[in-house]
C-alpha cells in the first residue's frame, strides 16, 4: 500500500480524508534539488483493503511479503546501496530484525520503544558508519528523520 500525492494541501476540504487514506507525509521532494531519479517500484501482493488495523497486522505477519522485502533488501545491499525499511508496527520491526540479523554488517533499529539515551546512541552509531560500509536501518516512520542525513540512504522499503 502506498499513498502519493502532489497536492497534500487541499482546497476542496478533503485534506483530513487524504491524510486518513495516505497517512502522514513522509517525504517532500522539491524540483531540481536532487541529483538522482526517484523511482517507485510497486510490488503486488494479494491483499485487499479491509479493516485498516487488520490489514496492517496481516501485512506485517505475511511470510511471503516479508520474504519479498528480505530479497529486495539483500539485492540492494549487494549493489552497495544503503536501504531503510519503514514500517509502522513494532511487531513487524521485530520480524524484520530477526530476518536480517547476521545478514548485514550494520543493522540499526529505530523505534519509539527506545529511550532517548538509546536513540541518541544509535543515531551516533549510524553517523560513525562509513557511507562505504554495508548498513541497514529498520525503523518506524517517525524516527527516520531524527538526525539522519537521508541523502546517504539510497533505497527505501
Amino acid at each position: 500500500m502506498h499513498g502519493l500525492t502532489v497536492t497534500p494541501k487541499r482546497r476542496d476540504g478533503h485534506e483530513p480524508i487524504m491524510k486518513m487514506q495516505c497517512g502522514p507525509i513522509r517525504y517532500k521532494a522539491k524540483a531540481n534539488t536532487h541529483h538522482f531519479d526517484h523511482v517507485l517500484i510497486p510490488k503486488n501482493t494479494p491483499f485487499r483493503q479491509v479493516n485498516e488495523n487488520q490489514l496492517f497486522r496481516e501485512l506485517s505477519q505475511n511470510e511471503h511479503r516479508n520474504e519479498m522485502i528480505l530479497n529486495d533488501v539483500i539485492e540492494a545491499l549487494e549493489r552497495e546501496r544503503s536501504p531503510v525499511i519503514l514500517t509502522e508496527r513494532l511487531d513487524h520491526v521485530a520480524v524484520l530484525e530477526e530476518k536480517f540479523w547476521g545478514i548485514t554488517k550494520h543493522l540499526v533499529v529505530l523505534t519509539g520503544a527506545l529511550t532517548k539515551a538509546e536513540m541518541k546512541e544509535r543515531i551516533d552509531g549510524i553517523r560513525q558508519i562509513s557511507s562505504h560500509e554495508e548498513r541497514l536501518i529498520i525503523a518506524t516512520g517517525q524516527y527516520t528523520g531524527k538526525g539522519l542525513k537521508m541523502r546517504d540512504w539510497t533505497r527505501f522499503f
